[in-house]
């Protein structure tokens, strides 16, 4: 009999065993969390923190408030970007380590927002690339900071 020849043989079957069926139930758990993350319907405040060309120019951060409806997260809209301007573009959410990315590709530039876990909310930079118009105006990139809001929203 295997078992008196390799006695732990058995044991060491029934384990590998256990292991696949608890792989096959976690792998699909930890997934499911994994395309969870990001903004959740619901009001949020955000923040625009614009670069300067020179130290002596101080600008002060752009402050809104942003109804993420459950419409956008279906479709992974871009957080930052208006709605009107966001429904004209075709936007992709992806992930790259702990970082959320929502890549949206307009007709004149694009936008990427490139966001972390920070605190309640999430912390990132979005980086504006004009794809058609003056050479001179090609790249922008802000700070942005998302936060919870206290604003309601009838529209999430």
């Amino acid at each position: 009999m295997l078992s008196d020849k390799y006695p732990n043989a058995t044991t060491n079957f029934a384990f590998a065993l256990m292991a696949v069926a608890v792989a096959a139930f976690l792998i699909p758990a930890v997934r499911a969390g994994k395309t969870g993350r990001g903004l959740h319907p619901g009001a949020w405040a955000i923040t625009w923190i614009e670069p300067r060309l020179t130290p002596a120019s101080q600008g002060h951060p752009t402050q809104f408030v942003r109804c993420y409806t459950k419409q956008d997260a279906a479709r992974s809209a871009n957080p930052v970007m208006p709605r009107a301007q966001d429904s004209k573009c075709k936007t992709r959410k992806s992930y790259i380590g702990d970082d959320i990315v929502y890549d949206s590709d307009c007709a004149d530039a694009d936008h990427r927002l490139r966001i972390f876990t920070c605190g309640d909310g999430f912390c990132g930079v979005h980086r504006y690339v004009r794809t058609s118009g003056p050479r001179d105006s090609g790249i922008f990139e802000s700070v942005v900071i998302i936060r919870p809001s206290t604003s309601q929203c009838e529209e999430s």
